[in-house]
């Protein structure tokens, strides 16, 4: 959602004033909702280090099908209601060169929804969470039901952009 024409970015972390971001970037591939195949990434950065400290990106393995991963996100809860961060679990149903996919149904766990997107998908690597993939889109007609999409950050173009912007990011 960094594409144009967005102006300005801030972020916000829970409580306090928004930080805003000295630049953002999106993936030069990004072709916006109509371009399936586009890597759905962009890059915030901030004059300022924000706490806690950031999670490592996972660069040593890639996700794996039945994998239990974490997904987080400031979007639409089932009641409709925002602004609030939420965390839960999910599984990992697909894996391709690209994207991360986890199908939800009431019954399997947790999903993403309006609101969520840029949110992080995290993979335990060796007891520690590390960012595998940037939440993009679901598909279905609501949050509680569909296959949910995200970008795999072992992608080597996903990965050389994130890291070329910000080249002391962890790795894990």
């Amino acid at each position: 959602c960094l594409d144009a024409p967005t102006a300005s970015v801030s972020v916000f972390l829970g409580s306090g004033l928004t930080i805003p971001a000295s630049s953002f970037t999106a993936h030069p591939s990004y072709r916006g909702a109509s371009g399936a195949s586009s890597l759905d990434l962009g890059v915030v950065l901030t004059e300022e280090d924000l706490a806690p400290t950031p999670l490592p990106i996972l660069t040593s393995r890639d996700a794996k099908v039945g994998e239990v991963a974490v997904i987080a996100g400031w979007g639409q809860n089932e009641n409709n209601g925002r602004g609030q961060l939420r965390a839960g679990t999910t599984t990992i149903s697909g894996v391709s060169q690209t994207t991360l996919q986890a199908v939800f149904t009431i019954e399997s766990g947790s999903g993403v929804c309006y609101g969520d997107s840029g949110g992080p998908i995290l993979a335990s690597e060796g007891g520690t969470w590390a960012v595998a993939g940037v939440t993009s889109a679901y598909s279905g007609n609501s949050c509680s039901t569909g296959t949910n999409q995200f970008v795999n950050l072992l992608n080597a173009e996903a990965s050389a952009f994130v890291f070329g912007l910000v080249p002391g990011a962890g790795r894990k």
